[in-house]
């Protein structure tokens, strides 16, 4: 009975909890000015601190014991029901209680870092008015995407690629850089670890994750080297706040755009170029295939590894992991789920036509 009592406590609570924080977060603004700006910058900078140093992915490791856990837990209890070691009532209050951890680590997740989807934003920070787009506006960004890769490609010296963790601190002097014009891109304390399940993310179609629980901003380092900056930035900017992927999409192009360095800027207007020419795909194929013959051949080589390599690790689990992480998308803030990175698009047209460059 004890025991019972205990559990309901602890489920009154957990319902109280995160009941209070989904009311917090229908308050955008009040997210945005006391949750994303004041509350979240000290919690994020600590997790930061306190695994940054680790020299390997601390939460791919916490994840994979967690996951085996679970595992273990779960076919025990069904080698234990099926040799009727214990009851289905047993194997019921089981499951509630494992409801109840499932709940539990969302209420944390919100509180770390979750709220993060419920702020205004960056369209909010740089006054971006919301814009519907048309064929003729794809068409102009197109041009200045096409522009910018084939200048920035031409800037690398022999196609020669820095290691990961070279790559890694060009990032962090990228956002330092970018933080001149935008001060709220400022990052302090590094904390970019290679993904340890890289392999495993080329299969299931990931590049990296944020870990909101330990701090740390996952990159996949085994895709082709060209990808490897715009991945980071983008990862960078989650831990700056951004829990969109659009806006940490677009926080990742106003980075690399900005960066001194050319592969940034290569990787950043490439990666936004293929979204570009995916939204073009809707209007017009035929003039989004012309876009991309406007490429230099080095750029097209290089659309090519990626081509291939993305052939090369095509599997049957990645349509059902796509499909459960835009369901995620789809309950925080994010309906058009996996499409979300398409999104950017709008943000980056608006951009430009406030900067007159787009009419």
């Amino acid at each position: 009975m004890q025991v019972i009592k205990k559990r309901f406590v602890y489920l009154i609570v957990l319902a109280i909890a995160l009941i209070g924080l989904l009311f917090l977060g229908t308050d955008k603004l009040w997210i945005e000015t006391y949750y994303t700006n004041f509350i979240y910058p000290p919690v994020a900078h600590v997790l930061r601190i306190f695994f940054g140093w680790i020299p390997f992915s601390f939460g791919d490791v916490l994840y994979s014991v967690l996951v085996l856990w679970i595992s273990y837990k779960i076919i025990r209890n069904f080698i234990k029901l099926f040799r009727r070691k214990i009851t289905v009532k047993v194997v019921i209050r089981k499951a509630v209680k494992f409801f109840y951890i499932i709940v539990a680590f969302y209420v944390v997740l919100l509180l770390l870092w979750g709220l993060n989807y419920s702020r205004k934003g960056i369209g909010y920070q740089l006054n971006l008015p919301k814009v519907k787009y048309d064929s003729s506006q794809l068409m102009v960004l197109q041009n200045i995407l096409v522009e910018k890769v084939n200048q920035s490609k031409s800037e690398i010296k022999n196609d020669t690629y820095p290691s990961g963790k070279q790559m890694f601190k060009d990032a962090v002097n990228s956002y330092e850089n970018a933080s001149i014009q935008y001060p709220f891109l400022k990052y302090k304390t590094p904390s970019i670890k290679p993904s340890l399940y890289g392999t495993l993310f080329d299969y299931l179609g990931f590049t990296g994750y944020y870990n909101p629980f330990t701090g740390e901003a996952q990159v996949n380092t085994t895709v082709p080297r060209f990808l490897i900056p715009s991945i980071t930035v983008h990862e960078m900017a989650h831990q700056l706040g951004y829990a969109k992927e659009n806006e940490a999409n677009f926080v990742g192009f106003l980075v690399g755009k900005n960066s001194r360095d050319p592969l940034f800027r290569y990787s950043s207007y490439l990666d936004l170029l293929m979204y570009a020419n995916s939204e073009l795909r809707f209007f017009d194929s035929s003039a989004a295939n012309k876009t991309l013959e406007m490429l230099s051949p080095s750029v097209r080589l290089d659309l090519m590894e990626w081509r291939k390599f993305n052939m090369a690790h095509q599997s049957f689990l990645e349509p059902g992991a796509r499909w459960l992480y835009g369901s995620f998308l789809k309950m925080n803030e994010q309906p058009h789920g996996i499409l979300t990175y398409d999104r950017v698009i709008s943000l980056v047209i608006s951009y430009y036509e406030k900067e007159d460059l787009i009419r």
